[in-house]
This record gives structure tokens, sequence and C-alpha cells, in this order.
């Protein structure tokens, strides 16, 4: 008896399914899963005296510097930087800008929209060494 090539197509077509079904099932009956070899995912590291927003709150709130040193404010657009001295000015909605803090002391800011006072909400502390 002569096997027509169709016949030997549909038998290949068969036994390749079946090698992909078995493939695709996995190994054995052991239900534990092996561990991730990916490490974890981390966020990049901060900018050094570099002050941003995480939702609606500043990060880091406090950060510490020694006098004359620059702090860069990253604000979007419905955050800005209200500081309760006059020594510092202020930073407004959306703006990205460094301030200097010549003089040691405790700098205590806010931001307007999110926050009532400077120890609550959204607000912040840069303390100068």
């Amino acid at each position: 008896m002569r096997v027509s090539s169709t016949s030997k197509s549909m038998r290949m077509i068969a036994a390749l399914s079946g090698i992909v079904i078995l493939l695709s099932c996995g190994g054995g009956g052991d239900s534990t899963t092996a561990p991730s070899t990916n490490p974890p995912v981390t966020p990049p590291p901060s900018q050094p005296n570099t002050i941003m927003t995480a939702g609606n709150a500043f990060a880091p709130p406090t950060i510490t510097i020694v006098a004359g040193t620059s702090v860069t404010f990253t604000l979007p657009f419905n955050h800005n930087a209200e500081f309760e001295s006059s020594a510092i000015s202020d930073l407004g909605f959306g703006v990205s800008a460094a301030r200097t803090f010549a003089a040691p002391g405790t700098y205590r800011f806010r931001c307007e929209a999110h926050s009532s006072s400077y120890s609550d909400g959204m607000s912040g502390t840069v303390v100068v060494q």
C-alpha cells in the first residue's frame, strides 16, 4: 500500500503538534517556581542636593547641607516651594532652580497648594550646618 504525500503531511503535523503540547506543559508535578534570576528593579539614585516631588510630598523631605551649598528644586507644574524665611526667595509652580543657603540654620518650605503650614502636609526642611 502506497501512502500519499497528504497523509504523510498530516502525520507530520500531528506528531509536531504532540511535541509542542508536551513541551508547553512543563516538566513534572513540582509546583514550586524557581526564583527569578532578574535583579530587583530599583529607582535611579537621586541627585545630590536635589529636592523633587513624589506625589504630594517633597523627596527627600529633609536635607542637611553645609553653609554655602546650593540645593536644586525640581518642581512639576502643580507644586511650588514657598520659604518661611525671607532670606530665601520662593520658587514658582513648575520651576526647576537652585537656591544657595549661605548661613547656618533651619529653612522650612512648603507647597502653597498642598500645605496649610510649614510643618504639615507638603512641607520640607533644609538644615544648614
